[in-house]
Parts: structure tokens; sequence; C-alpha cells
């Protein structure tokens, strides 16, 4: 079953958007959810234990390599994709995966993520649709936002101070979800807890 959020509504716009969210340590203030309704939960697999119950961000995100939390098999499950391509915006760890494409109209998913060692998902941006907190069945706090046209953004906690950003863009807000959802609930058991 799928990480499922309430329904609201980016390649190289979303990229740079979401490296500067993560830019700042300061923070101004809570957002709060558009709509009150509980959001619906995923049926995860098992959690990755780990031994620092601080939830600091040294509690093994360091470690985590983004292009290594999709297997081929996995990432083929949303289309043909090129070789991971890492990448450093600021000072988050980030790695794209690009869809083969057979002519420039074509309307394919990007996915990417980005590790980000030093703020949690209370850092995250709005970008422009509000902020949607959740939670998966592991326990792991979710935040999302989209774009009014197209990308969607899923924070997911590691502690309190560190995250990783699960972002999929050129398609559809609603349909960039559904993927993002899906790649999360892939993803989650595979990373620390904080």
């Amino acid at each position: 079953m799928a990480f499922v959020m309430r329904r609201s509504a980016a390649v190289p716009l979303l990229v740079a958007v979401f490296g500067l969210a993560g830019c700042t340590d300061a923070e101004s203030g809570l957002a709060s959810p558009e709509d009150s309704r509980p959001a619906a939960r995923t049926s995860v697999g098992s959690m990755v234990p780990t031994s620092d119950s601080s939830g600091s961000a040294s509690s093994g995100i360091d470690s985590v390599d983004p292009c290594s939390l999709l297997t081929d098999s996995e990432v083929a499950a949303f289309g043909k994709y090129q070789e991971p391509n890492a990448r450093q915006v600021g000072t988050a760890r980030g790695c794209d995966w690009n869809a083969v494409r057979e002519n420039a109209q074509q309307k394919l998913p990007l996915i990417s993520f980005s590790v980000r060692d030093n703020v949690g998902v209370d850092g995250v941006v709005d970008l422009g649709t509000g902020l949607q907190r959740g939670e998966m069945d592991s326990g792991r706090e979710v935040v999302r936002t989209t774009t009014t046209d197209h990308g969607c953004l899923i924070a997911m906690a590691v502690g309190e101070g560190a995250r990783v950003d699960v972002v999929v863009d050129g398609v559809e807000p609603d349909q960039a979800c559904d993927i993002a959802s899906r790649i999360a609930e892939i993803i989650d058991p595979k990373l620390p807890m904080g």
C-alpha cells in the first residue's frame, strides 16, 4: 500500500529551491497544515534500529549514500532511467535519476534525493501549497509540499536534526506525489530512525 497524504497541489528549479531550503539552521516558527484531517498511513516493513537515541544527525545519516537508496530494479518500477548522478548542493548530498526520453516533449518524472545532515523536517520550505505533516507506519515523521503546477517533495525525518528529501519533478503534482510516496515507502526501512 502506498504512503498517502492529503491531496494538494520541479527539475532544476525544485533542486535549487530544495538546496536553498536546507542552508540555514534558523527556525522562524512551525507551519500549520492546511487541512486538519489525519494523514493516511502506509504499511511499511521493518525499521532500521539505531544505537543513538538522542535524535542527533550523528545517528547514521552521515553514512547514507543517496545514490544507494534505490536499486536498479526499484527505480525501474517507475520507468527507464539513466545511471544515478551524485551531486552536492550546499551541505546536502544528492542523487538524481533522469528518465530516458524519446523526445523533448515527453513528460517523464525526475527522481531526486537530498540527504541533509544538519536540518530536520521543521526546516522544510513551503513551495506554494502548504506543508502537510504526517507519519509513516514506522513512526518516521514526514512533511510534504508541492508546487502548484509540477513536482512534489516528501521530507523524511532522521532524528530531529536531519532528513532525507524525496523529490519527484517533471509531471503533474498528483502523479509526482504518488511516485514520491511509493519511493518513501521503499526507502523508509533503509534509513536510520535517528
